[in-house]
């Protein structure tokens, strides 16, 4: 077996890839055998990391920001309305016009569509899984920091293997939020 396809067969087994590179020695398909060719793949694979942290904690906090846009302008317009029908604005004699209508309309189904909106927003957590995000991208960049610093190999070794323990208690983290995330019903 080739040993490609055996750091394949390793990884998709759950095996991480810095204790791989620090293992076996092997990226793609050539060795590495000394520092000068280890620390740029550990670099790149701790790299790679902290560019995933970064773009995930964008796009989470960009469903927050909008989403709470959504809500604040939902909350304008439900609110704009409901001052606007209480002194009985678009209201001829014993009828309403259709100017009428639509301020109870919008008085009456903007909180229901606000509220779902609002429930989606919290439930999906944006707000602190941008914060989670963040503060891995920080983590990762100080330990990548480190490891530039890091002069020998048990150096290297030590801060790669310190960095894998810190990615694998992040996924466990995270897999124990999300797994046992329970939806809840805003009465």
């Amino acid at each position: 077996m080739n040993p490609k396809s055996s750091a394949t067969a390793r990884l998709t087994a759950g095996e991480g890839r810095l204790p791989f590179i620090l293992r076996v020695g092997v990226t793609g398909h050539r060795r590495l055998d000394h520092t000068d060719d280890l620390l740029p793949a550990i670099h790149e694979a701790v790299r790679s990391q902290i560019d995933y942290h970064q773009r995930a904690a964008r796009r989470q906090g960009a469903w927050e920001t909008r989403l709470y846009l959504v809500t604040s302008i939902i909350f304008g317009i439900t609110l704009i309305a409901a001052v606007l029908h209480m002194p009985g604005t678009g209201q001829d004699a014993d009828r309403d016009t259709t100017w009428g209508l639509l301020l109870i309309v919008l008085s009456i189904g903007m909180p229901t569509l606000g509220a779902a909106v609002h429930g989606i927003r919290t439930q999906a957590q944006f707000r602190q899984h941008c914060q989670r995000y963040r503060r891995m991208a920080q983590l990762l960049a100080d330990l990548e920091t480190t490891l530039q610093e890091a002069r020998t190999l048990e150096r290297i070794r030590e801060v790669a293997i310190e960095t894998e323990r810190v990615m694998r208690e992040e996924t466990s983290a995270w897999f124990g939020v999300m797994r046992f995330h329970d939806i809840e019903l805003i009465s």
